[in-house]
């Protein structure tokens, strides 16, 4: 179980992330005991599923060490099995909960008897670094402030195998102090501690605690190799100091079969080119090695997002070669990380080509062309400060609203500068640690000779056969309502200031075409919202200059059945002529306002 400040619950660390962002929570510990959750709708689906062998229905198919290639072994002390086998049977709580879960798992259960075994909460976010990737940065003053929680976990302490302190930084956190402190190792001698920690604030007294464990295992965000690298990433964070409480804690685990120390690295723009000196830094100090992509989130650090991609590619490669080299070279036996050399060396061969396959590597040989310039003034909803940092960022037009970005550029007051392909690109200015979202109502049009041009657009259906070259024009529009909202998929829908007598011969909603090239209409495809919203008789008009509009179709929507709600209709068109400009208005008024909850435009 998987516990964050928010209380949303997974069954692990890597449930909702690297590309298993739609799996759903199992619960929310503000809302539910664990033991609700445990035996929760979306606990019982993944254990039915794990059962039937179908890694996909049951959301681990796309799992980082899934796709690695890495063993994923049922976590326990197998010391207990003196335990389990014994004539007299199991004593301890842990060992008799362990026996029911075997005999639950053996039988495909859905619904366990068996408590949890393996428990990381992360009980708040807050740290006393900065780092330049972490995604906890606007969520520092996050605190689950759950006193309840702190009593469920201890009353499952008897019988887990292994609690992992999370934070922020854990051992900042009184919580996990309390809880080293109350725990009672007689009762269950066969709990692991786990931490993932800076060790920047190991002291005498906690390492004096964590040293009563049986296990212990540690994993240290490193992120680097040197010093320059390392507090070029962590800010606020010492080099030496993490230096000296590394080997510390190599030193706790070298005496406890089981424990470990591992470092991290999550690999982002920023330190790409060090991660050869990371796996020979951390095997110097007796330390395991993981590697983990920044991905999307912030875009201007993560490795699928671009400034000037033939520049950094090249580089990026040279350093992912290197960091295989350091890997052939090591001495893992002299090091004590493992006998097995080789199998420790598939391990990271297998996490650097992860790192790799990460990166987009087929854009380097497209003509990229510099652009700098200014971003239009309506496009930038607020002003760019130390605090609150913009970045802009870029994705191709005809990729999905959705998909991640694949450029970005800092922004300096207005300004802004990037490499970019010729072509058509959806557009967003967000802060450094939002997650990508673009401004629909804005694409950005790259010519040959290096020529950006600004301009709004309708931002939906990316369908080959809607124009979306184009932008939105209304009358006008009751607030919160505004007519972006008709071309777009699941988001608010548009609705005229005017109501009532007042719609009639005023409301319309429509599109100006961008472009030279303008297509001919086939149709529109309209979805009214509600029946009182309705206009009783339309007309689809168009124009050359916005001012003189000439009727090209009468339609009656479809008003009979009064119980009706966004429903579509296709008025067709009958001009096979191209137009600047086309419209959808109310010649007869419903009982309120014009409504629309989507609305596109057919090219032929």
């Amino acid at each position: 179980m998987n516990i964050d400040a928010d209380g949303n619950v997974t069954p692990c660390c890597n449930w909702k992330s690297h590309n298993n962002a739609d799996n759903p929570y199992c619960g929310n510990v503000k809302e539910q005991t664990l033991e609700q959750i445990w035996n929760g709708e979306v606990y019982r689906k993944i254990r039915r599923d794990m059962a039937s062998g179908d890694l996909r229905e049951s959301g681990c198919a796309k799992c980082m060490i899934i796709v690695r290639g890495e063993p994923s072994k049922f976590r326990y002390d197998e010391d207990v099995e003196a335990e389990l086998t014994a004539r007299e049977g199991p004593s301890s709580p842990y060992a008799k909960n362990m026996a029911l879960l075997k005999q639950e798992v053996a039988a495909g259960a859905e619904v366990m008897e068996a408590k949890p075994t393996v428990l990381s909460v992360t009980p708040s976010y807050a740290c006393n670094i900065r780092c330049v990737h972490c995604y906890q940065e606007p969520l520092r003053t996050k605190d689950l402030n759950q006193p309840s929680l702190f009593e469920q976990i201890s009353d499952l302490a008897p019988v887990l195998s292994h609690i992992s302190c999370g934070g922020g930084e854990p051992f900042l956190l009184p919580i996990w102090k309390d809880f080293i402190d109350q725990v009672d190792l007689d009762e269950n001698p066969y709990l692991t501690f786990a931490a993932c920690t800076n060790a920047t604030l190991l002291t005498p007294g906690m390492v004096e605690r964590i040293e009563k464990f049986k296990r212990v295992q540690i994993g240290i965000s490193m992120d680097a190799g040197t010093k320059e690298v390392y507090e070029n990433v962590r800010i606020k964070s010492k080099f030496e100091t993490v230096d000296k409480n590394a080997e510390r804690l190599v030193q706790i685990t070298k005496s406890r079969p089981g424990s470990y120390v591992s470092m991290s690295m999550a690999v982002m723009r920023n330190n790409i080119e060090d991660v050869a000196n990371f796996f020979i830094y951390s095997a110097s100090r007796g330390a395991t090695s993981g590697l983990s992509p920044v991905m999307a989130m912030p875009s201007d650090q993560a490795i699928t997002c671009f400034n000037d991609p033939q520049k950094e590619l090249p580089r990026w490669r040279a350093a992912l070669d290197r960091a295989i080299e350091a890997v052939k070279t090591i001495d893992y036996v002299k090091h004590h990380i493992s006998l097995d050399e080789e199998g420790v060396r598939r391990n990271y061969f297998a996490q650097i080509k992860f790192v790799r396959d990460q990166i987009p590597w087929e854009i380097e040989a497209r003509h990229h062309i510099y652009i700098e310039g200014e971003l239009p003034a309506s496009l930038l909803e607020r002003p760019t400060t130390k605090l609150d940092e913009l970045i802009v960022i870029f994705s191709p037009a005809a990729a999905s609203p959705a998909a991640a970005p694949l450029y970005f550029s800092k922004i300096d007051g207005a300004r802004f500068s990037v490499f970019l392909p010729p072509g058509s690109y959806r557009i967003g200015i967000i802060k450094r640690f939002d997650w990508p979202k673009y401004n629909l109502s804005w694409q950005v049009k790259i010519s040959a000779n290096g020529l950006a041009l600004f301009e709004r657009t309708l931002g939906g259906s990316i369908q080959n056969d809607i124009i979306n070259d184009a932008e939105p024009i209304s009358s006008a529009s009751a607030e919160g309502y505004a007519p972006i909202y008709a071309f777009q998929e699941n988001t608010n829908t548009w609705v005229s200031a005017e109501a009532g007598s007042n719609v009639a011969n005023c409301s319309y909603i429509g599109i100006r075409l961008n472009g030279e090239e303008k297509p001919p209409l086939k149709e529109v495809r309209v979805q009214w919202a509600f029946d009182y919203c309705t206009p009783v008789k339309v007309a689809l008009q168009y124009s050359d200059d916005g001012n003189v509009w000439s009727t090209d179709a009468i339609h009656k929507p479809g008003l009979k059945d009064a119980t009706k709600t966004f429903w579509w209709e296709a008025i067709t068109a009958k001009s096979g002529v191209p137009h600047c400009y086309w419209r959808l208005l109310a010649l007869a008024n419903g009982s309120g306002h014009m409504a629309v909850g989507q609305i596109q435009f057919i090219k032929r």
